[in-house]
């Protein structure tokens, strides 16, 4: 890279250090902007075609709309000069011909920096001088404790590029159609999704599992899937076996006109599924990468054989795990350990498994201790398999925010998963939940949407935006985010527990009680939305309806976990303030999980002036 600087109006240009400021402040732009900014200052006051820009920048390539990148790339770079179409003070267009940088420019000639730039975007200069060793110590520290906190917030975009081109892979057709045999090509397709995630590089993301799993047995058009979830390309296929042999075959096609523009078949021994499935995702990667320039992202461990009938099981197991009932998870628990017992050496079934004990936390079916101390234990075994996988940092991350009340561990967990596959939704989501527990609402608002980008028909995700507007006291955000849900699906339950919870925050008691109504239809045993209605009768005057469901959670605690938390809700929805800190005492103790939101539940209002309630809430956040 030249070693030039360039100075314009107020504006600096550092090519080496992919850094641009104004009047001594970082102006954010990702990295094909900036290259482009740097392309037209080196010629400057020439007339660049679109054709030799897309040259320069992409190379030629069929598989990329580069028409729109361009259109993109430009627009960014006026954003950030402050720049005008209509009266240019920078970038002029000339239409049908292409673009020129027409500003005075002061070229600046520096010797070559011997540190390394920064690809992928621009970052903050710091000034050396001469210091002292304690000196550098505090500043190292606040560096560190800046990237755990606000990643984020720093670099908002997340190297938006890397997502330019997104794949929407659809569920794998079954040619055998074996009845007994329908979660098998379901597997196929999450474990091609997560290869693709893991190997993809910048230039183009992947789709999440749970946004295809509304094409299983229909024949959408690309355009379709272009238009339902913003995907380019989409990648169809089929598996078959035939006797001991398995075939997997997979297409890609450009979504805008339906061009096909790779396919390949893949053949093995049945038992070799694993390393199929890894070929298929290395190879699409190869063939969208090959057309975008640059090298693949790192590929994934390379797994051995495996005995079928553990891959059976595994993909049983996932199968049980996405319905998250109660009865689901210890059924999907069971098939994880049949699947180890014939393959020890198996680290997804271990992550798997972690997954699981932690939902049976989250719907309160386990005590804390118990569920992620086992979560942990499976961790743990998943960790020296594969110490790379993005599923075993995410769930880390997961129980250092729910558990261990850790949220430094947490993002800096967070964020090795994202760096090991920048495509895994669930880590992008799972960021949103600990900013907003912690206050940093842009930067939440920032993962959530990286998270819907990536899992676009995912209501779960949808749902969140919802409680986080909720969390953050914008309740009619967080009502017109439900309502976003209900179009898609009018019985989404955990849509309803919320949109309750919002109407309760606003004093709708007709409305919060409708809404609680709703949802217990298909959550009518869940402690939290039993300890939510109970407070939202006690407010409304309703105490002997909220006395009956404290009464009814009294009657599980007889023969099953009961949430602490949710126990003290409902005391503090019948103002009874000295029954309500006792139970958030003991809630403190079991290490709740609802905890990480106690200094923002709104039903916790009226406790928050006492000395006691703030005691407990240092617990869990320490450092105030």
């Amino acid at each position: 890279m030249s070693s030039r600087e360039y100075e314009f109006g107020d504006f600096r240009v550092n090519p080496q250090r992919y850094e641009l400021t104004r009047a001594g402040h970082c102006v954010r732009l990702e990295k094909i902007p900036f290259d482009l900014l740097v392309l037209l200052l080196e010629r400057r006051e020439e007339l660049l075609s679109r054709e030799d820009i897309t040259a320069v920048l992409w190379g030629t390539s069929p598989l990329q709309d580069l028409d729109q990148s361009l259109n993109t790339a430009i627009r960014k770079i006026r954003v950030a000069l402050r720049d005008s179409v209509e009266d240019p003070h920078f970038l002029q267009t000339v239409v049908g011909r292409g673009y020129r940088f027409i500003a005075p420019v002061k070229v600046i000639e520096r010797e070559a920096a011997t540190e390394p730039a920064t690809p992928g975007g621009p970052r903050v200069a710091l000034a050396t001088p001469r210091m002292s060793y304690r000196w550098r110590l505090i500043l190292a520290a606040i560096s560190v404790m800046l990237v755990a906190a606000g990643w984020f917030a720093l670099s908002p975009s997340l190297s938006e590029s890397r997502n330019a081109v997104l794949v929407a892979v659809l569920p794998f057709e079954d040619l055998n159609r074996d009845p007994e045999r329908l979660y098998f090509s379901r597997g196929v397709t999450e474990e091609i999704i997560t290869q693709m995630g893991r190997t993809a590089s910048a230039g183009f993301g992947v789709i999440a599992g749970p946004s295809v799993w509304r094409y299983r047995g229909a024949q959408p058009t690309p355009s379709q899937v272009a238009g339902d979830l913003g995907a380019q390309y989409v990648l169809m296929g089929s598996v078959e076996h035939e006797g001991p042999t398995l075939r997997i075959t997979a297409r890609l096609i450009r979504a805008r006109d339906g061009l096909q523009v790779w396919t390949d078949s893949f053949d093995g021994p049945g038992d070799a599924v694993l390393p199929l499935q890894q070929d298929v995702a290395v190879s699409v990667a190869r063939a969208v990468q090959s057309q975008l320039g640059g090298t693949l992202g790192k590929t994934s461990m390379r797994r051995p054989p495996m005995d079928g009938e553990a891959v059976d099981l595994y993909f049983r197991g996932r199968f049980y795990w996405n319905q998250r009932t109660e009865v689901s998870l210890k059924q999907a628990i069971d098939y994880f350990h049949q699947s180890l017992a014939r393959a020890p050496g198996y680290a997804p079934a271990y992550a798997a498994l972690a997954d699981c004990y932690a939902a049976l936390v989250y719907g309160c079916y386990l005590a804390p201790a118990e569920g992620f101390s086992q979560a942990r234990a499976a961790l743990q075994q998943a960790r020296q398999l594969d110490p790379e996988a993005p599923e075993v940092f995410a769930s880390e991350g997961y129980m250092n925010m729910y558990f261990d009340w850790d949220f430094n561990a947490a993002a800096r967990n967070l964020e090795r998963a994202i760096a090991a596959n920048p495509n895994y939704a669930p880590a992008y989501d799972w960021l949103g939940v600990l900013f907003t527990a912690t206050g940093k609402s842009s930067a939440a608002l920032v993962a959530f949407e990286h998270a819907r980008r990536l899992d676009p028909a995912s209501l779960p995700i949808l749902t969140n935006l919802g409680f986080h507007f909720h969390y953050s006291g914008r309740n009619k955000d967080a009502e017109e985010k439900l309502r976003q849900v209900f179009l898609r699906d009018p019985n989404f339950p955990l849509a309803h527990f919320w949109m309750g919870r919002v109407m309760s925050a606003e004093g709708n008691c007709e409305g919060t009680l409708a809404e609680f109504g709703a949802a217990s239809a298909s959550l009518h045993e869940w402690q939290p939305l039993i300890a939510a209605h109970g407070y939202a009768a006690g407010v409304c005057g309703q105490s002997l309806q909220a006395r009956q469901d404290l009464q009814r959670l009294q009657n599980f605690a007889k023969s099953r976990f009961v949430t602490s938390y949710g126990m003290a809700l409902i005391y503090a929805g019948i103002d009874d303030k000295e029954q309500a800190l006792i139970w958030l005492r003991k809630a403190v103790e079991e290490r709740s999980h609802w905890l990480v939101w106690i200094r923002l539940d709104p039903r916790l209002r009226s406790l928050r002036a006492d000395a006691r309630f703030q005691a407990l809430v240092s617990k869990v956040f320490p450092g105030g």
